[in-house]
């Protein structure tokens, strides 16, 4: 009798609650075996109770603070012992006028959004790039693309760039690693129906999609090979259109002379 081949090990940060929760769960119910990451130990010995049955998927909780160099060591080191999928999506808000902004959410900020997804998608990298295969979703959020929004009273221009870093990292990584056989995908949900609003001290938003659809539009464009997932987006062709302009931008003017505007002298 040949023994049934090994279920994938998904490890997803930010599970305790929000789209990591969501991810988690999906995952599971779709066979894969997870270990969940998160700071609050209560919560993941209940997602653990919940989706870890006899004969069913392995749950193995992982309390990880990442924003200390400690926990961020300890994940790092648990993908490092081989994971097939790893989802960062641990994040918080941090919303307020950055005149207000103090340095120590600043730097949790930076920390969590670019700090942990930096080290953990390069742990990633480095122990799927010998077997040739795996995946990786980094969670961004269309905020990244805000720059040019007109939002009135916005208030959340740290949270915003480091969405952003996220989207231009995950978009470059995946080119280096696809000839691996490496999947890398950046899914950028705009407003979700989670306690992430709750928890930043701000309204919900009127309209929000729920975070089981986010997670099913990101785990099919993953199959699909989507590098750049948004959930609600109904025409694809916007993102190359975006990316167009992008590459349009870099045509024009990576040049060795000046702009006739900055060549010319103020009257």
């Amino acid at each position: 009798m040949t023994a049934s081949a090994p279920r994938p090990v998904a490890l997803v940060t930010g599970a305790s609650s929000g789209l990591g929760h969501a991810y988690a769960r999906q995952l599971a119910e779709g066979g894969w075996d997870l270990v969940p990451v998160a700071r609050r130990a209560s919560r993941l010995e209940a997602l653990a109770a919940r989706l870890q049955i006899p004969g069913g998927v392995t749950v193995q909780p992982l309390v990880a603070d990442l924003t200390d160099e400690t926990g961020l060591a300890r994940v790092a080191e648990r993908i490092d012992r081989g994971v097939d999928l790893v989802v960062n999506c641990a994040g918080f808000a941090g919303y307020m006028p950055f005149a207000e902004l103090s340095g120590e959410v600043a730097d949790a900020l930076i920390d969590v959004h670019v700090r942990a997804v930096t080290h953990l998608t390069g742990a990633a990298v480095r122990a799927m790039v010998p077997h040739r295969r795996g995946a990786i979703i980094n969670v961004a959020s269309l905020l990244a693309f805000s720059e040019s929004a007109v939002l009135g009273r916005f208030n959340r221009a740290a949270y915003a760039g480091c969405k952003a870093f996220i989207v231009t990292f995950t978009q470059l990584v995946a080119q280096e690693v696809h000839d691996h056989g490496i999947k890398v995908q950046v899914c950028c949900p705009g407003a979700v129906a989670t306690e992430f609003h709750d928890v930043a001290g701000v309204p919900r938003p009127p309209a929000a999609m729920s975070p089981e659809e986010v997670v099913t539009a990101s785990l099919r464009a993953l199959d699909a090979g989507e590098v750049v997932c948004v959930p609600g987006l109904e025409d694809p062709t916007v993102i190359e259109r975006y990316h167009e302009a992008q590459r349009e931008m870099l045509r024009q003017g990576n040049r060795p002379e000046l702009a006739e505007r900055y060549r010319v002298a103020a009257g």
